[in-house]
């Protein structure tokens, strides 16, 4: 995991110099975010 998300720092780096690109990058970056936390409550509730 903490290879993981190493790689994507990286990634976003990398980004850094093509504006668009990274906010791409920062939007699917949220949405999984979103999408684990919602997953994670779910399991949490049952």
């Amino acid at each position: 995991m903490i290879y993981f998300l190493a790689m994507l720092i990286g990634i976003g780096a990398a980004m850094l110099h093509i504006p668009l690109l990274f906010v791409l990058y920062v939007f699917i970056l949220v949405w999984v975010i979103s999408k684990l936390s919602k997953k994670k409550n779910e399991t949490d509730l049952d």
